[in-house]
């Protein structure tokens, strides 16, 4: 070899190295950051010192290859993942990666690029001669866990603290632990209110029957919030005290949320008093067996009273037919059917005897008629004449046809006595 051919090689591998040099500082100081996974996170080992040489040869494209020695100074056998410079100083050398088991290196990652360390790059994978120099290099270690601090590459394990690094004074830009997140959950976060996100307590059924807008949890004060827990669109003595109510799957309020013995209040003058059960309104209108009532009250069907008071000397009140089973008190009152029980209608009363013979038992039976013209509308008998201490009891007491008035009793102990019969008759 000549001086000149020499000189030649020595300024090459001059240049290559100084360019080598500048992509790895460049990429330390993130000149090219790629942001690339490439290889993901994985570490390779960092043993101190390892150096010895290829057994065979290998091609551009072997993924695996065998060393002639597996052992670093002090008797250690290397193995796991590593990373290795294989020809270092010429211008073929290769940064390659694999896991060593014994002089074995499996699953080799060809052509490690020298800016990244994290990808692969063709054109720097290279044949190797047998008995080619190989060492261990913490290149790629050094690049990866610079992608891993700079946020381009994921740690494979979680990070753990000798102690716990965060506090209520930390500045806003330290990474806390697990420990301190947990904590700030469970003492939570600031209180929540209409216009800021944050805590609320659940409110109990009282709470809310009561209106109690806030609360009190590890000496902080906190807004009650409505839980699902408390609303029930079905009443009943486990569920209905201080509940939200819900419409049913019809759309309506079941009554029974209702107290149906308290006084109802409605709009305007419309009241009803629950002492007196008098209902009030300025121009009222109750319809009963009507929708559309057409007077302050409308009932269509039949009116059973006691007795009923006219107050007015002015109205006239018409009705078809009228039954009195009391007194009426009228002050203007006008009957179209028939009136029972007016003495305008001929109302009258008669009476008539029949006697019961002894024997034991023995039963008597009698009617007593109207006067011509007239027809009955009740009787009955009373002003027993008792003889001998006799008793007594009903066999009937009924209209036998439309103008007599029919009663039969029995007597118990065989006594006589003499039965009056009364038969109250009206005009026909």
């Amino acid at each position: 070899m000549t001086a000149k051919t020499e000189r030649a090689l020595w300024l090459g591998a001059l240049a290559f190295f100084l360019i080598l040099d500048i992509g790895l500082v460049a990429g330390l100081f993130g000149l090219f950051d790629r942001n690339q996974q490439g290889f993901g996170t994985a570490l390779p080992q960092g043993p101190a010192v390892f150096e010895t040489s290829l057994q065979d040869r290998i091609s551009s494209t072997d993924t695996s290859l065998t060393l002639v020695s597996g052992t670093v100074r002090g008797s250690t056998a290397l193995s796991g993942y590593n990373c290795f410079t294989i020809d270092e100083g010429r211008t073929d050398m290769e940064y390659v990666c694999g896991t060593v088991s014994g002089t074995a290196v499996s699953s080799l990652e060809r052509g490690i690029d020298p800016v990244t360390a994290t990808t692969t790059n063709s054109t720097v994978k290279f044949a190797h001669r047998k008995g080619a120099n190989v060492k261990v290099t913490d290149f790629p270690l050094i690049q990866r866990l610079r992608h891993q601090n700079n946020g381009n590459d994921t740690f494979p394990n979680p990070l753990t603290y000798a102690s716990h690094p965060c506090s209520v004074s930390s500045a806003s830009t330290t990474i806390c632990d697990k420990n301190y997140s947990d904590n700030l959950v469970s003492v939570g976060a600031s209180p929540g209110s209409n216009s800021v996100a944050g805590i609320f307590l659940t409110a109990t059924g009282a709470q809310a029957g009561s209106s109690t807008p806030t609360g009190d949890y590890n000496a902080v004060t906190y807004n009650y919030v409505l839980p699902a827990s408390i609303a029930t669109d079905t009443p009943n003595s486990a569920t209905r005290a201080s509940r939200v109510l819900l419409s049913d799957l019809t759309g309506y309020l079941k009554q029974g949320w209702l107290n149906l013995t308290e006084a109802f209040t409605w709009a305007g003058a419309q009241t009803w008093n629950a002492q007196t059960n008098v209902f009030t309104h300025t121009s009222p209108r109750v319809g009963i067996g009507t929708s559309t009532p057409y007077a302050p009250l409308s009932v269509v069907g039949q009116i059973v009273g006691s007795y009923f008071t006219a107050t007015s000397t002015t109205a006239t009140s018409t009705l078809p037919s009228l039954q009195v089973t009391g007194s009426a008190t009228t002050t203007n009152l006008t009957v179209s059917g028939t009136c029972f029980n007016c003495a305008t209608n001929g109302y009258t009363q008669t009476t008539g005897t029949f006697d019961l013979n002894g024997g034991s038992p023995s039963t008597g039976s009698g009617s007593v008629a109207c006067a011509a013209g007239k027809k009955v509308v009740g009787g009955g008998y009373s002003g027993v004449q008792v003889i001998g201490g006799t008793l007594l009891s009903q066999v009937d007491s009924y209209p036998s046809d439309s103008t007599h008035w029919a009663v039969a009793v029995r007597s118990v102990n065989g006594s006589t006595a003499t039965i009056t019969m009364y038969a109250i008759c009206v005009n026909q």
